[in-house]
């Protein structure tokens, strides 16, 4: 009878232990989904950070050049 007794705890000391772990795995996804997340938005400010920062490289010489032509060709 006692014998009986420590296998049933035994094994529900497993199942409890393995729930414990399915729990924490349960959580880490959902941690590293969050992450996941956070890293795409940042990639998304990144790109649209360089994207405005090529803008204004490219973009400011040809304004530069564009108020030089209109000075020139205004008649003095």
């Amino acid at each position: 009878m006692v014998k009986v007794v420590e296998k049933f705890h035994r094994h529900s000391n497993n199942t409890i232990n393995t729930l414990l772990i399915f729990q924490e795995l349960k959580e880490l996804k959902l941690k590293l989904l969050q992450m996941e997340k956070f890293l795409k938005y940042i990639m998304i400010l990144l790109v649209i950070r360089i994207k405005d920062v090529v803008m204004a490289v490219l973009y400011k010489p040809m304004i530069i050049i564009k108020i030089h032509t209109v000075i020139l060709r205004t008649p003095t």
